[in-house]
């Protein structure tokens, strides 16, 4: 069963990593697609990184990294998988995102703003989702 304090150490790699296909479909199919990227999206579970980071989007990749080890619980887990879609989704250019974040923090950047409130909005649902898919 799939809850959302559950820690991300009680699942080996192979379950993390479909536990984040599964993810990555829910997104997919309730946030929409961003096509006016290149490359398609792509999601990779990365499991030695320590950095104080739950996750990461490159845009000119199209690339997010979400970090088990440092989301700790199953639930931080989805929720960076939709925040970092999130950010798949909006107008990503290097310098729009540095001049926000000058202008406002991180905290209060639109564009973080936005992607917590996705989190927050979708996460119960994709944690039901994969109760239902697993």
């Amino acid at each position: 069963m799939i809850y959302s304090n559950i820690k991300t150490y009680n699942f080996n790699k192979r379950q993390l990593n479909k536990i984040a296909k599964l993810s990555m479909r829910f997104c997919m199919e309730t946030l929409g697609v961003n096509n006016r990227k290149r490359n398609d999206i792509s999601l990779k579970v990365v499991h030695n990184v320590s950095d104080g980071y739950w996750g990461m989007y490159y845009p000119t990749e199209n690339k997010i990294e979400v970090y088990p080890a440092e989301c700790n619980t199953i639930g931080r887990f989805t929720s960076t998988i939709i925040h970092e879609y999130t950010h798949s989704l909006q107008k990503q250019d290097t310098r729009l995102y540095s001049k926000l974040e000058k202008q406002y923090g991180y905290w209060k950047n639109p564009q973080e703003v936005e992607a917590r409130a996705m989190e927050k909005k979708f996460n119960r649902a994709l944690l039901r989702y994969l109760r239902d898919n697993l």
